[in-house]
């Protein structure tokens, strides 16, 4: 199978003063495996995250707060699908008989069998939403740390190959379909309670 995909990718990163720091992606892809009019996708990315703790090492706070930090994100992803999805296909078929089978092309003789897919050519290419919001704490010499994260991942124009009745000559087409989301929450806690010149736990 021949497949073709070209790519443009930008990235950007930008800080300051060690405390706010930004980051964007931008990507535009071409796959030979859509149609025309929905071969091209964009997707982009955005993150940013503020270690407000710099503002607090000279405060009271400083000594208690050993390091925090805010972070966001939101990320688009594109895809497209394995090759020769867009039409039917044939391919070379086998003919099973009471004296065994038979491989086509034999010999001179040619033969192609029509595939079991239906294709479709008016697919999208799949797309997938992200967004996170987090915050990372660390207190007292970092002995003590908490990691949260809340996270919502979207995905639409899945693509599919769904059973068709074997009547339509076909065992499946394929489609975009379904609209999946899963959302969450992360919590971890990280700890050194017991810190000494010989053992630590």
């Amino acid at each position: 199978s021949i497949r073709r995909l070209v790519g443009f990718y930008a990235d950007l990163n930008l800080s300051y003063k060690d405390f706010l720091f930004l980051q964007g992606t931008l990507r535009h892809d071409s796959s030979s495996t859509l149609p025309l009019n929905n071969y091209s996708y964009f997707y982009p990315s955005i993150s940013g995250s503020f270690v407000f703790s710099e503002l607090l090492k000279n405060t009271g706070i400083g000594d208690f707060l050993s390091y925090g930090k805010l972070r966001s994100s939101f990320a688009q992803v594109g895809s497209d699908t394995n090759p020769y999805q867009l039409l039917t296909t044939y391919g070379s078929t086998t003919v099973n008989g009471s004296f065994g089978s038979t491989k086509f092309p034999f010999g001179n003789v040619s033969a192609l069998q029509v595939g079991g897919v239906l294709g479709n050519a008016t697919l999208k290419p799949e797309q997938t939403r992200s967004f996170e919001i987090g915050t990372e704490l660390a207190f007292l010499q970092s002995r003590l740390s908490i990691d949260f994260s809340y996270y919502v991942n979207d995905s639409k124009n899945q693509i599919l190959s769904i059973p068709i009745p074997n009547s339509t000559g076909y065992g499946f087409n394929t489609i975009n379909a379904g609209e999946i989301q899963n959302k969450g929450i992360e919590l971890s806690l990280r700890g050194t309670p017991i810190k000494t010149s010989n053992f630590s736990w």
